[in-house]
């Protein structure tokens, strides 16, 4: 089944370091390594224009979109003249991608959740991203939440006998 990826918008999940090239270098790289063990064909699209070039073969090829145009509208293009995208998976979080996608019976994953397939497959079993780890603010906040339903509940259970 092939994968087809909202490159830049799969990038928004990932904390990876350096410029905007370094870090297309490096997610491709995660896609890449991925590609291999999946042994699907995978075609990544990216607003352009790149500076420099990446790495492709047989099963992974990158789009590139020109000035003027977005690499969604590439994507759109790419579903559009298919009338069942059933063997097509689309890894994006863009709504209005997804619908298209989704009215055309592709499978869909949203970016976040192909993160986490893509560590999985890595042997990661921890998803490096501040979403997944609560700073001390927000465990203070939870646990005032909690002692604070914790001491209510007490209450009512002695008005209540």
């Amino acid at each position: 089944m092939p994968y087809l990826i909202d490159g830049d918008n799969l990038l928004w999940v990932w904390e990876l370091e350096g410029d905007i090239e370094e870090r297309r270098s490096k997610l491709l790289n995660i896609i890449l390594k991925f590609q291999k063990k999946k042994k699907s064909k995978f075609v990544v699209f990216f607003d352009g224009p790149l500076k420099k070039e990446f790495p492709q073969n047989e099963n992974l090829k990158l789009v590139i979109s020109e000035r003027g145009v977005s690499a969604d509208e590439l994507i759109k293009e790419m579903l559009d003249p298919l009338h069942d995208c059933k063997n097509f998976i689309l890894v994006s979080s863009d709504r209005e991608l997804r619908y298209q996608a989704k009215i055309k019976r592709a499978r869909l994953i949203n970016s976040l959740e192909f993160k986490k397939i893509l560590l999985k497959a890595a042997g990661k079993t921890k998803c490096e991203d501040k979403e997944f780890e609560p700073s001390s603010l927000e465990i203070k906040l939870w646990e005032n939440l909690f002692k604070k339903k914790k001491n209510d509940y007490k209450k009512k259970k002695q008005r209540n006998g």
